[in-house]
Order: structure tokens, then C-alpha cells, then sequence
């Protein structure tokens, strides 16, 4: 997905948020540990959303803003 894909589909938001409820619950009820890579929009989207992975104990990791393919980024986005 391209920036704009992402930030015009309130969809993506819901099902994102949807999702990870869904993973917080079977991780804790296994007692499992992980590490949640997370998009920044989806960070600047729902702030919520990434304190509460973190209230659980999980490790949150960067993953890029947008799942842009490298080579069509300009050098200075890239960095």
C-alpha cells in the first residue's frame, strides 16, 4: 500500500485495531511472548492501540510508515 491508499481507507484502520485485540487476547490466554511491528501511520492513527500492546507486555517495533516498496522511495524518505 502507497501513503494515500493507507490514509484514505478508514476500513484498514478498524480492521487493523479489530485484529490486534483479537492477537492480544490469544497471546495472553497462551501465555505467549512476541514483538508487534507496527506501521507509523497505524502509530499516528491509534496511539491508543500501540499503549495498549505495550500495557501487555510486548516488545513494539518500527515497520516503516507505509509498506512502501524501497526502490520507489526517494533516498532522503528512505533514511
Amino acid at each position: 500500500m502507497l501513503r494515500g491508499e493507507i490514509e484514505e481507507s478508514g476500513n484498514y484502520k478498524l480492521c487493523v485495531e479489530r485484529n490486534v485485540e483479537k492477537l492480544l487476547y490469544l497471546l495472553g490466554k497462551t501465555q505467549q511472548k512476541g514483538t508487534f511491528f507496527v506501521l507509523e501511520w497505524i502509530v499516528k492513527q491509534l496511539p491508543l492501540l500501540i499503549k495498549r500492546i505495550h500495557e501487555h507486555g510486548y516488545e513494539i517495533a518500527s515497520h516503516g510508515y507505509a509498506h512502501e516498496l524501497v526502490y520507489l522511495q526517494k533516498p532522503h524518505i528512505f533514511q
